[in-house]
């Protein structure tokens, strides 16, 4: 046999502490060879799980030496990759299943033999053997979450073995297992062993631990014995190994280091370099680092579409959204009901003043304010006509109609005076008696927008009408006249709707709704300890960070992008830019919430507080960066401070882009993409920061076991 774990007086605490209470590891030394099994046996909380998070360097080492394969790997991630632990050379099985519930097992087998530098033409055959092993063959196609706890068991366990590592390193696998199944866990260790294999597991069932050929007694992070389980029952007496290790746990330090138990630097030679096993090549080319890339999207991907109802609330929602609040929003509204009472008119009858404007009598009829109604749109009203106003109004607050227009006795001689006379020329109460009253519902504001503004311009349609018919165009005209706009050189003959405005925002801020959670992903692989299992096939954080942004973005991406499809085509909203850096615009500023997901995500660790912080910012942050109200209507200090927000001014470049048609050069445009381009740079870098640094603190966590 030949060794291949080497280590001498390593010793582990939390990161920053002093107080020497919580120091995990103490000086431990343990040898392991190949063709060799060696149990690390002690209570829950002495330190097993740290200890073998260590020699895979799933944690760093504070003091002491590990060797792995005849290479110094204390805090050397260039000897680690040598020796291809973490990674290809070593199989690891946490304590926890660490099991992706939404893939079958097939699947996740075949995605762990691609992160193990597998060949894709050997992984189906060693899927079939191990799943033949497992007794799991009956259940390759189905999906995780419908295995019972020991067939999970099982499947973590041939996580670990399928690309046949020299080292195997399995936490705690026979815990909370039947008595059968752990036969068969031993029976696949000891043909491992037959393979050269080097085995390290931890446990707490101590007499399950005579099929090992070391046994470590452990406890507060000290080896007290290391010897072959033959060796520990002759000298002992053949007791049994429990009231062997009572026996030590009674004894104080002191004692069983006089004794010759306490394993350390002493009692473990320091072998050379020849005696170790040399680590097995393993392929480091960069279509495996693609192939590596492409399982991880997958397997992000499949996050996302694994059920018809989470597709559906990542694409159809989004759409869904938009399309319902442009009608909630939207001026195009129909079957809008209102209450017209014309009283009593009285036609002015001036024959002098009739016969110098040059007006026949019987002309005066087409001022009659029977008239209006034709300029009321039709589509739009349901006009109900109506004796007297006080019923109208009634009517009104039992919300039978929506509004309600009295025209009063006198209107028909006040209008045509206002019609004949100069602006100067006019009192008060001849201007008030010219004006139609209008009730409406004021608690439903959009309505009473609409209802004004129609109606306003069915007046105005009336008077030019009215004024036209009297051949009075040289005399007084309307007060207000809308021209056409001018935006960037273009000329706009209609002025967009407020729902236009709206649109323009809502295509990223019902998107960021479903995006501000994105940072749970990785805090749930952290708890659930998948995390942990893809770094010890060798990927690193920033690995991980990147395929989830990538993930993240493109999908979600595709979701803001429908969006906007939505508004141009089945609204018939006119996109007056370029869509491709509307499109463009989205993808970023998707991308930034994404990154402000994730540091939400990280910054509370329950999966709940991130759900509900997301979802109840995400309408805040739309309203603040200017997606529902213009900026403008802020406060003067307010405006400046909001628009300091990540998504304001892309927001405003992409919203500018499709409604007004502003060119990619316009400044408006650099200003949206170079604040993208600096949020990205400061949210990325934070991002990262703080999931290295949540990564490390639930992974110490984790190892006090």
């Amino acid at each position: 046999m030949n060794l291949v774990v080497d280590v001498n007086r390593i010793s582990f605490s939390f990161p920053g502490s002093k107080d020497d209470d919580t120091i995990i590891i103490r000086n431990v030394s343990i040898q392991t060879y190949s063709s060799q099994i060696l149990a690390i046996v002690g209570p829950s909380g002495c330190g097993k799980t740290t200890l073998i998070k260590l020699i895979v360097s799933l944690l760093p080492v504070d003091g002491g030496k590990i060797a792995l394969f005849g290479h110094d790997c204390t805090n050397s991630p260039k000897n680690r990759e040598i020796v291809g632990v973490p990674g290809p050379n070593l199989g690891f099985m946490p304590q926890e299943d660490a099991l992706t519930d939404d893939l079958t097992v097939h699947e996740c087998l075949y995605m762990y033999g691609i992160l193990n530098r597998m060949e894709p033409s050997s992984i189906n055959r060693r899927i079939r053997e191990v799943l033949t092993d497992l007794d799991l063959i009956d259940s390759e196609k189905s999906y995780i979450f419908n295995l019972s706890g020991g067939m999970k068991r099982r499947v973590s366990l041939g996580i670990a073995i399928l690309h046949s590592p020299q080292l195997l390193v399995l936490d705690e696998p026979t815990v909370g297992v039947d008595p059968i199944l752990r036969h068969r866990i031993w029976q696949l260790m000891e043909n491992m062993k037959n393979n050269e294999a080097s085995i390290l597991i931890t446990t707490h069932y101590i007499e399950e631990c005579g099929h090992a050929d070391i046994m470590c007694f452990m406890r507060n992070g000290q080896i007290l014995k290391a010897e072959s389980p033959r060796t520990i029952s002759a000298q002992n007496g053949f007791v049994s190994f429990e009231k062997v290790f009572l026996d030590l746990c009674s004894m104080s330090v002191e004692n069983i280091e006089s004794s010759g138990n306490l394993v350390n630097s002493a009692t473990i030679l320091n072998p050379s370099p020849e005696s170790f096993v040399p680590p097995k090549p393993y392929n480091t080319s960069h279509w495996i680092n693609v192939r590596i890339f492409l399982i991880l999207m997958y397997r992000y991907f499949h996050l996302f579409v694994f059920t018809p109802a989470s597709f559906f609330c990542i694409l159809g929602v989004p759409t869904f959204n938009v399309y319902t609040t442009y009608l909630t929003i939207s001026d195009d509204l129909t079957h809008v009901s209102i209450g017209l009472c014309i009283q009593n008119q009285s036609l002015y009858h001036d024959t002098a003043l009739l016969k110098r404007l040059n007006i026949r009598p019987a002309c005066l009829e087409c001022i009659h304010p029977d008239h209006f109604p034709e300029f009321i749109n039709q589509r739009v009203f349901h006009v109900i006509r109506y004796d007297n106003i006080d019923t109208a109004i009634e009517d009104l607050s039992r919300f039978k109609i929506h509004a309600a227009i009295h025209i009063r006795e006198g209107f028909a001689d006040a209008l045509f005076r206002k019609l004949v006379l100069d602006w100067s020329e006019l009192d008060i109460k001849l201007i008030r008696d010219s004006q139609i009253k209008l009730y409406c519902d004021a608690s439903n504001a959009n309505i009473f927008r609409v209802v004004e503004g129609h109606l306003s311009d069915a007046y105005a349609k009336y008077w030019e009408a009215s004024k036209g018919n009297l051949s009075l165009k040289q005399l007084s005209t309307y007060p207000m006249k809308f021209e056409n706009s001018v935006i960037d050189g273009k000329k706009f003959e209609e002025h967009s709707s407020r729902s236009w405005f709206l649109l323009g925002g809502m295509t990223i801020a019902i998107t960021s709704a479903t995006i501000m959670t994105a940072g749970s992903a990785i805090i749930r692989e952290v708890k659930d300890q998948s995390i942990q299992r893809y770094m010890s096939t060798g990927l690193s954080v920033m690995q991980i960070f990147l395929v989830q942004l990538l993930s993240n973005t493109i999908f979600l991406a595709i979701s803001g992008i429908l969006s906007l499809v939505t508004t141009l085509l089945l609204l018939g909203v006119e996109c007056r830019g370029s869509p491709v850096i509307a499109a463009l615009l989205i993808v970023g500023m998707i991308l930034n919430c994404v990154l402000i997901g994730q540091l939400i995500g990280l910054s509370q660790l329950s999966e709940v507080l991130v759900l509900i912080l997301g979802l109840s910012s995400s309408y805040v942050t739309a309203s603040i960066e200017g997606a529902y109200i213009s900026m403008e209507s802020f406060p003067y200090f307010v405006e400046y401070v909001f628009k300091l927000f990540p998504n304001t001014y892309p927001m405003r470049a992409m919203r500018d882009t499709v409604l007004v048609g502003i060119s990619p050069d316009n400044p408006k445009v650099l200003i949206g993409f170079f604040t993208l381009f600096f949020y990205f740079v400061l949210l990325f870098t934070t991002s990262f920061r703080l999931t290295s640094v949540r990564i490390g603190q639930i992974r110490s966590k984790s190892g006090v076991k």
